[in-house]
């Protein structure tokens, strides 16, 4: 019982926000509530940590959100739990576990309401694990299939630059972004293959998000279109 599960935020004006959250119950799909609520009970968890304070529905933060709809539907969740299968496709008993569960989400809830952005939500799960000193030795960041690609890419990066060499065990639902597929996500490393140019590729790349946040929606679309009228000026060339 070392473990905090770290239940990522999304958006509340996601499109598919209720399936990123809770899957699809019909067909016995978890989305990210459920699934980060069945690895707290697998990994015998101390604490969730919800995030974040990005957006806001009905006067609730996403995190409080999320985090009063799970305590809303308890039960169903729970059942919904009961009837998942693991890996090899075995039903995953936890029909006495529901007093554990209500434990999790009344009293060993975190709700984090001040981070705005994946880097500052991480910043804080870390932190309180900090505060909570020797008992959390392991992270298991949840998220959907397309999103923890870059959880666990910023849990890694913030825990390296700390120097704290804690268990880091990331879990994607197999649901992601409407109209996405964890095969879009693209990853853009350093360069580090003798064999090809050592070109810095993802600091360029890097650099791009800037226009998301620029304050003019026409701004960020007049860079992708450019920037793909470009590649595709020199794609002509390579043929």
């Amino acid at each position: 019982m070392t473990a905090l599960v770290v239940v990522h935020g999304c958006h509340l004006r996601a499109l598919n926000w209720e399936e990123i959250a809770f899957g699809y119950p019909e067909k016995g799909e978890l989305g990210v509530i459920p699934f980060a609520l069945k690895q707290a009970l697998a990994h015998e968890a101390l604490y969730m940590f919800w995030g974040t304070g990005a957006s806001q529905r009905k006067g609730l933060y996403e995190s409080e959100y999320a985090h009063k709809l799970a305590c809303d539907r308890i039960d169903e969740l729970h059942d919904l739990i009961c009837k998942a299968t693991d890996s090899r496709g075995r039903k995953i008993r936890y029909y006495r576990q529901k007093e554990r569960l209500k434990k999790l989400l009344l009293e060993k809830s975190i709700i984090d309401k001040s981070s705005q952005n994946l880097r500052e939500e991480v910043e804080n799960a870390v932190a309180f694990c900090l505060k909570k000193k020797l008992e959390i030795y392991r992270i298991i960041p949840v998220s959907s299939a397309t999103h923890i690609q870059r959880c666990f890419s910023t849990f890694f990066a913030t825990l390296h630059g700390l120097g704290l060499n804690l268990d880091l065990i990331p879990y994607g639902t197999r649901i992601g972004f409407a109209g996405a597929l964890p095969s879009d996500v693209v990853v853009v490393e350093p360069p580090h293959r003798g064999d090809l140019p050592l070109v810095p590729f993802h600091r360029t790349v890097a650099r791009l998000f800037q226009f998301l946040h620029a304050g003019d929606d026409g701004v960020a679309f007049d860079v992708n279109d450019d920037l793909s009228a470009l590649i595709d000026d020199y794609e002509r060339q390579m043929r």
